[in-house]
């Protein structure tokens, strides 16, 4: 069982009394770190960018908060009600067109957290008035998992991870990819993998997040008369990810 240094307990009289924390820092017994530095992990960054208004927090914190539940994100697609809506909302993007039923329950999780951050911006509108406002990002990062294809393949891991990498950082073309006499069953095997997660990383963000965001801000429109003419939303492909993660000292 982890047991805490009894010198970290001390912390709170430190703050307050005669000694710097730091020098508790720099003194700490022993050559073990309760945490663990991970390597690096390629990534996908969505970055979804709207004026901060207090009418649009509680849609964006409800979108975001029940895109936890991996359900209701399936049920939002599956929703007759909501189906065609969304289909007319994705139709000028046509890796979309594959988007149906079938699909949609074979969703897998894809979202495990967000963070938002608020800045100052100034936007040239479709009318040629400079729009001067506060603006919130929504920023989303997604990590592929592979853990289907390390528990298929157990000796083959680094390989796997090799295939990763090069595909991320290699601006390798997953939507256009067709397999050649020189890919490697593994090899196919992965970039299948995650050229489907990207495919839902996308519709995950496209018709769920940012589809629900525009419908709510559409409705205040109607009843305010002052249309938002546009949400941005930028990505970054091979973008690396350092966790460090709490790894603690098993006592003997």
């Amino acid at each position: 069982m982890f047991k805490i240094n009894p010198k970290i307990k001390q912390a709170d009289n430190l703050i307050k009394g005669t000694k710097p924390v730091i020098e508790l820092v720099n003194n700490l017994p022993g050559s073990k770190s309760p945490y663990a530095l991970l390597p690096s992990e390629p990534t996908l960054i969505f970055n979804i960018i709207i004026p901060k208004k207090i009418k649009f927090q509680g849609i964006l914190h409800d979108t975001l908060i029940e895109g936890f539940n991996l359900e209701e994100v399936k049920s939002h697609f599956c929703d007759k009600n909501n189906k065609a809506v969304i289909e007319d909302f994705l139709r000028k993007y046509d890796s979309f067109k594959s988007y149906n039923e079938t699909t949609i329950h074979k969703f897998p999780a894809v979202h495990y957290g967000h963070s938002i951050s608020e800045v100052d911006g100034a936007f040239l509108g479709n009318n040629g008035h400079i729009y001067d406002e506060r603006t919130q990002i929504v920023n989303l990062i997604f990590i592929p998992n592979l853990d289907e294809m390390v528990q298929k393949y157990p000796n083959k891991e680094r390989y796997i991870t090799e295939i990763k990498r090069e595909i991320f950082n290699n601006n390798f073309n997953i939507l256009g990819y067709e397999r050649t006499d020189d890919v490697d069953d593994i090899r196919h095997e992965v970039i299948e993998l995650i050229r489907e997660w990207v495919f839902y990383v996308r519709l995950f963000v496209f018709g769920y997040i940012c589809f629900k965001i525009c419908q709510y801000i559409n409705e205040l429109g109607k009843m305010s008369g002052k249309i938002e003419e546009e949400v941005w939303v930028t990505s970054s492909w091979a973008t690396h990810l350092n966790r460090i993660i709490f790894d603690p000292i098993k006592e003997g």
